[in-house]
């Protein structure tokens, strides 16, 4: 988990040159798209980076500022550093079809000179052969252009969500983080104004999930201010946190929700840990299916960053993609089953016919993604349902129908996982209540 407020969002300005040289026998036009630390880095600083990276996350993660799963520092390490550091797209456009003469004239260069800034992982190759870089020969004059794969730049754009730990903060941590800075976050109570009004946690604005967007549309998180989603379980929270950080925020959800912080006014663990489902457990491994291609998504002429955009904040207003366990037990079989675990969970016991994906790995165009069916409803489950909650959000965006397992495994076999919620969590720290100070 990243430590504190570190954003895998952050911008690098980019020098964007496409060259076109005519040789004596061959023309090669050269792609290439590179961050200012890549002209002037070195893979030796990337890996002292990369292990300073991971060190700061096993101690914060000691301080229990930020949750972060077992075996993850590392990981997340290489994550930080390449969202950070550098990405190169080049590669060979045409050859041309004859040998040409060796008086050529001089080779004209085309550059293409950006100063926006934009996601280190944005498909730049793609954006540069769009501009109309032709292949083919001269001497028919004719232009074949590469054409961009809209839905492959959709998924790059949505892999920082999709393969990263959720952005969470312990309940612990928020204490620590609150008492050196008051005003760390903005943040944002999702329960209702009901609940808000019996107790909230200092300075929290009561805004409702289906009015989140409109709330931030308007502007009233100052900008470059980390956002903190808190709600009744962690998994409204976390669902929000996933589809506004693919629009460009920085937002957490408070691990394990209010209850976590202080329960006096009410926890829904309590009554969602259950053994209900150990009748379903099973141990014997689905055989992996076919491959099933990707969906198919409506950009209607715009860009993958327009629609990303687009498509996270209809589902951010939009349906709760979630299913609990009494909804889904008689028919598992209408579904495709992701267990989004470790392998030590999944062979300890699993729904049947699920799929495991590695968390942090599997849930790539580049591995398992195209396993997934396009047009068929597929369910997320993980220990808790906060980070199932995370890659369903992210599935949604890329043209899937994903939901996830509400509370997950802790609602079907709770008494047999390290993971699940203890009364141990709950929380006491101090609230306030509607004209206390807010």
């Amino acid at each position: 988990m990243p430590a504190q407020t570190i954003s895998p969002e952050s911008e690098d300005q980019f020098h964007m040159t496409v060259a076109a040289v005519a040789g004596a026998a061959w023309l090669r036009v050269v792609a290439c798209a590179m961050t200012l630390a890549a002209c002037t880095g070195s893979t030796k600083g990337t890996n002292a980076q990369s292990e300073t990276r991971a060190g700061d996350a096993e101690t914060l993660a000691t301080m229990e500022l930020v949750a972060l799963p077992d075996g993850e520092p590392a990981k997340l390490a290489d994550q930080w550093v390449e969202a950070g550091n550098e990405q190169t797209a080049a590669g060979e456009i045409a050859e041309a079809d004859s040998l040409g003469t060796t008086d050529s004239a001089a080779p004209e260069v085309a550059q293409f000179d950006s100063t926006d800034s934009m996601p280190a992982d944005s498909g730049l190759l793609q954006d540069i052969v769009s501009e109309g870089v032709a292949t083919g020969t001269e001497s028919e004059g004719e232009e074949n252009l590469v054409e961009p794969d809209p839905w492959a730049e959709l998924e790059s754009l949505v892999d920082d969500v999709l393969l990263a730990p959720p952005k969470q903060v312990t309940a612990a941590g928020l204490a620590v983080l609150l008492a050196e800075d008051p005003d760390h976050f903005f943040i944002v109570d999702l329960r209702g104004a009901s609940l808000w009004g019996q107790g909230h946690i200092a300075g929290a604005i009561d805004v409702s999930l289906g009015n989140l967007w409109a709330f931030l549309a308007a502007g009233n998180v100052p900008a470059g201010k980390p956002l903190l989603l808190v709600c009744h379980a962690g998994q409204q929270s976390a669902w929000a946190a996933a589809l506004i950080n693919m629009m460009g925020f920085d937002a957490w959800s408070l691990q394990w929700g209010m209850p976590a912080w202080n329960a006096s006014g009410g926890n829904m663990w309590a009554s969602a840990c259950s053994d209900q489902g150990k009748a379903l457990k099973v141990t014997d491994a689905a055989p992996p299916p076919p491959d099933s291609g990707f969906p198919v998504v409506d950009f209607e002429g715009e860009s993958a960053q327009t629609a990303l955009h687009a498509r996270a904040a209809s589902f951010l207003g939009g349906t709760f993609k979630t299913k609990t366990y009494d909804a889904v037990a008689g028919s598992l079989d209408q579904y495709f089953i992701v267990a989004h675990v470790s392998q030590q969970e999944f062979d300890a016991g699993h729904l049947p016919g699920a799929i495991r994906f590695e968390p942090g790995v599997a849930l790539d165009a580049a591995a398992q993604l195209d396993l997934l069916p396009p047009d068929s409803p597929i369910l997320v489950y993980d220990c808790t349902g906060e980070g199932a909650a995370t890659v369903a959000a992210a599935l949604n965006v890329l043209g899937y129908d994903a939901w996830f397992l509400k509370f997950g495994v802790s609602s079907m076999w709770c008494s047999d996982l390290d993971c699940a919620w203890s009364p141990d969590k709950a929380g006491s720290y101090p609230v306030e209540a509607a004209g206390d100070g807010t």
